[in-house]
């Protein structure tokens, strides 16, 4: 339907390929960053203190960092040359762990604020305060109380996080860092 490339391989059939590898990509670093953002938001909202400090400085660090060319250095990096992280990079499909690691390191930040600040405004309601009374543990608290009720900004924010990391997928594939031939990608299909 859309012709052949210049190697002769169906256009549209690597355009369908492509977008199961990009939404692969996103969905797996959409996932693994919510699970990180909620932990990190959830710990550091109910806890507070030096660690809410810590945790939210080190939050606002990577949020103060330009998203786009810290990705572009860190795709540059050629993981396999890593002692420890090496083995992990050997596979054909190595490029694509890549690409979803360094998305998950680069996109839980935003869930995790918004998280610690729906915790903040829960912790002090009379469910919370009740739950304390009757002598429940703060992790089940967290668990069973808090995280079904912020449930809903997270489904926002991570759906929010597919579509840029399918965009920044696409931007480090076309500039040849993310995804690479032959294994198709919106990006590298440009």
């Amino acid at each position: 339907w859309l012709g052949i490339d210049e190697v002769g391989r169906d256009v549209f059939i690597r355009l369908v390929y492509g977008a199961r590898i990009s939404l692969v990509v996103a969905f797996c670093a959409a996932t693994a960053s919510m699970i990180i953002g909620v932990v990190i938001g959830a710990v550091a909202g109910y806890f507070g203190g030096w660690l809410d400090a810590f945790l939210m400085r080190l939050t606002d660090a990577l949020l103060a960092l330009p998203r786009l060319p810290v990705l572009i250095i860190m795709a540059a990096v050629d993981f396999g040359k890593l002692p420890v992280i090496g083995e992990m990079f050997d596979g054909a499909d190595s490029s694509i762990v890549k690409m979803i690691i360094i998305f998950v390191v680069f996109s839980w930040m935003t869930i995790a604020r918004l998280i610690r600040g729906a915790v903040l405004s829960l912790k002090e309601q009379e469910f919370i305060l009740s739950a304390k009374t009757l002598g429940m543990q703060d992790s089940k608290i967290i668990i069973k109380e808090i995280l079904p009720n912020v449930l809903s900004p997270v489904i926002v924010s991570v759906t929010l996080c597919v579509g840029h990391t399918i965009l920044f997928e696409a931007a480090l594939s076309f500039l040849g860092l993310g995804i690479q031939p032959p294994t198709p990608s919106w990006g590298n299909m440009m």
